[in-house]
């Protein structure tokens, strides 16, 4: 038998190597294809893999001689663009990248449309796609994946419209004195005002909202269901005729199934809330302003919802307001028409504004001056003021409110509110707040809540807070605040902090980390995790995990108490002009007075609304 040379047994070996490792290269090329297919899903389709072509060669020059120049700076390193791919190449490429989208050197007149899906390869390996984002005649934006530049594409095969044709060139632009000649007979010549005819339409000048919603509150063990059915609708500038008024309305409708032990309208289960129902007329130049019917009144501090009239006088440039209210104030538990309580007085505001090169960027103030009187109470007189001033990063502003009550024994003037707010924002990223607020005693002894006991002495709140944003990734907050009251002694101090990652998860959304300790009469430690996110340009998510014990410095039937609770919220775009949300709440004990509870309790809220607005 004849013996095969050495020689030729090494290289049949070897191809039989080769051999191999091509198969194998090759099923596993299919099982990537095969993996990418069944990966593929909704309107994108199979992803293709593809084989990105060669760079075109490009030949180098030997550099000159190096000569010694004295001085002389080293030019900036510029990082280097990838190779254009060549004209007529059914490929294109990734020319520039950042963190959001990619510039690709092809276009609509190579087959690229708003909204296509582009399947993109790095090397032979298929990445993904990417979502055009917008095209020209021959680049185009791309999201949707990391991208480098160099990463490739195809066109598609059907190709695309032809590019545009160069735009014809503009004449010569006319001359100044021939332009200030012209606009000189445009601004002497006369325009004859003509009366309007036409007809006002309600969905460019009127919004009309409605929101149905369903709610239910539990408590176990044995502590009774709660349900609510409730409407609440707005309508804001709907014109009245043809004519300068318009009309403005806010209502809720509930109804309840309660337990036999509610606390608030006990015995009244459907409820009916006529918040805003007033006709007014304000105007673009100024001039009269007048407002009738059930009104929140403008430009008068402190004022609440009246069953009357407003009327007043405003300045050409809307700067100054002065004018006169009057009416009767409904109830404060129903919001019932009543005659127990009537109120008039006068009122006045200014506006100063400014550029921005001036110091004061922004004034404003306010003050009302009137009279009230109540059963049992007898008439009341009462001024109440408000400014604020911005003077570049810093706004700062208070008031208050000064009452007497002229028919009783002994009166004096009692400070029934003040408040002071300072905020400082030296940029967009960070900012530091301190607000002070008294609340004093009011001479209008009401209490819609049953078991609640009206304030007969003052108290003071007092909070400080800040934030910083070190990255778009990562930001800082923390807050601070003492509350004391004068009548129990009672006083309340509490801290927290919270650290975010509000972009943890890429634009999906991120993280936010707090806990905040309190001290007083009531003492407890909160921790929290709290997630804030979007999905697509319609879903967005704010879901949260916390726990947190309390204890009383008075004891209580429960006064040391720790618990978990858990919420959740969803608001979706159904349509244009239709929202759905729905949203969650449990709470449960795990230790009642240091000790895990004997049977299983807990609590929470479960809700759903639909908005729709025309």
């Amino acid at each position: 038998m004849q013996r095969v040379p050495q020689s030729s047994q090494i290289a049949f070996a070897a191809a039989l190597i080769a051999f191999g490792a091509a198969l194998g290269w090759s099923g596993d090329a299919v099982a990537r294809a095969h993996k990418h297919r069944r990966r593929g899903g909704g309107g994108k389709g199979a992803r293709t893999v593809i084989v990105a072509p060669p760079a075109p060669r490009v030949t180098v020059v030997p550099a000159a001689p190096h000569l010694a120049v004295p001085e002389a700076t080293h030019a900036p390193q510029v990082p280097a663009v990838p190779a254009r791919a060549p004209a007529g190449s059914p490929f294109g490429r990734v020319q520039f990248a950042t963190e959001h989208r990619a510039y690709l050197d092809r276009g609509s007149a190579e087959g690229l449309v708003v909204g296509q899906w582009l399947p993109i390869a790095r090397g032979v390996r298929g990445i993904g796609s990417c979502k055009i984002e917008s095209v020209g005649d021959h680049e185009a934006t791309c999201t949707g994946l990391r991208l480098r530049p160099g990463d490739a594409f195809r066109t598609p095969r059907t190709g695309g419209r032809k590019a545009r044709p160069p735009a014809p060139a503009m004449a010569a632009v006319l001359d100044d004195k021939t332009l200030e000649a012209r606009a000189a007979q445009i601004a002497d010549a006369a325009i004859e005002k003509v009366d309007f005819n036409g007809k006002h339409s309600l969905r460019s000048r009127g919004v009309v909202e409605a929101a149905p919603g369903f709610a239910t509150w539990f408590t176990e063990p044995g502590g009774g269901n709660y349900a609510q059915e409730r409407i609440d609708g707005v309508i804001r500038g709907v014109p009245i005729g043809n004519t300068d008024f318009r009309f403005d309305g806010a209502f809720s409708a509930v109804h309840w199934t309660t337990p036999s032990t509610e606390r608030f309208r006990s015995g009244t289960p459907t409820q009916f809330y006529l918040w805003e129902a007033e006709a007014y007329r304000r105007v673009q130049d100024g001039g009269t302003t007048l407002a009738i019917g059930r009104l929140w009144p403008r430009r008068a501090p402190g004022l609440t919802v009246l069953d009357g009239i407003q009327l007043g006088r405003e300045n050409e440039s809307r700067s100054a307001e002065g004018g006169v209210y009057g009416g009767l104030i409904p109830t404060a538990d129903g919001l019932v028409p009543t005659f127990d309580i009537w109120t008039g007085g006068l009122y006045g505001a200014l506006l100063q504004s400014g550029d921005k090169a001036s110091i004061i960027r922004l004034a404003r103030e306010e003050l009302r001056v009137g009279a009230w009187h109540a059963a049992g109470v007898g008439a009341v007189g009462e001024g109440e003021g408000l400014a604020q001033i911005w003077i570049g990063p810093v706004t700062t502003g208070g008031g208050g409110r000064v009452t007497w009550a002229a028919e009783q024994t002994n009166a004096h003037a009692v400070v029934e509110n003040a408040h002071f707010d300072l905020g400082v924002r030296p940029s967009l990223d960070s900012g530091l707040g301190l607000h002070a607020r008294y609340i004093g005693v009011s001479l209008l002894q009401q209490a819609p809540l049953r078991a609640e006991v009206p304030m007969t002495a003052g108290a003071f709140h007092g909070i400080t807070d800040g934030f910083v944003n070190f990255s778009s990734r990562l930001a800082l907050a923390a807050s601070a605040g003492v509350h004391r009251e004068d009548a129990t002694g009672r006083y309340q101090v509490h801290g927290g902090a919270e650290l975010r990652f509000p972009r943890m998860f890429g634009e999906t959304g991120g993280l936010w980390f707090g806990a905040t300790v309190e001290q007083g009469w009531m003492q407890g430690e909160t921790a929290y995790a709290q997630f804030l996110g979007h999905f697509g340009d319609r879903v967005q998510v704010v879901a949260r995990l916390s726990g947190d014990g309390t204890r009383f410095e008075t004891p209580t039937a429960i006064w040391n108490l720790n618990e978990l609770a858990a919420s959740l919220s969803v608001d979706g775009a159904v349509a244009a002009h239709l929202h759905l949300r729905a949203y969650s709440m449990l709470r449960a004990p795990i230790l009642v007075q240091g000790v895990l509870p004997i049977e299983a309790a807990g609590g929470g809220v479960v809700g759903i609304s639909l908005a729709g607005a025309i």
